[in-house]
């Protein structure tokens, strides 16, 4: 159940992120605000069962699955802000 609200929140995430880094303009900068973000979400899925091996698995699959939508559709995207390009 963990996995698929992980991929779900990860294929969500790219546009939130973009929000947040909106006046950022350093791509380290904003690789590790997305980093940030993903490992929050991740841990905040596992909540109730502190099992670090979960967690671990939750931030990748989260993280994973929103590099993979940013990468082949948010980067190109028209309803992307044209600041964040």
């Amino acid at each position: 159940m963990n996995e698929s609200i992980s991929l779900i929140l990860g294929v969500i995430l790219p546009p939130i992120i973009d929000l947040l880094t909106k006046k950022v303009s350093n791509s380290k900068v904003r690789f590790g605000i997305s980093l940030a973000v993903c490992m929050l979400i991740g841990a905040a899925i596992n909540f109730k069962n502190f099992k670090v091996e979960e967690i671990l698995e939750s931030i990748a699959l989260v993280f994973t699955s929103a590099q993979i939508i940013y990468r082949t559709y948010w980067k190109t995207a028209d309803l992307r802000s044209d600041s964040n390009k």
